[in-house]
């Protein structure tokens, strides 16, 4: 699967392998909550093209 950036692949690496909290997620890819909940929406539409999503 192709990424529109290269922290949508690292958000998809590390939902892929555990659940982690929002703020888990913001710390390691060193950005807000607000970005990784942005992120998370944006991910999940591009997973929708394969019927998959993270909730």
């Amino acid at each position: 699967m192709r990424f529109p950036n290269q922290r949508l692949a690292q958000l998809f690496t590390l939902l892929r392998n555990e659940t982690l909290p929002q703020d888990e997620l913001a710390q390691r890819l060193s950005v807000s909550t607000r970005t990784v909940r942005a992120d998370i929406t944006a991910l999940n539409a591009l997973l929708a093209q394969y019927g998959a999503q993270f909730i």
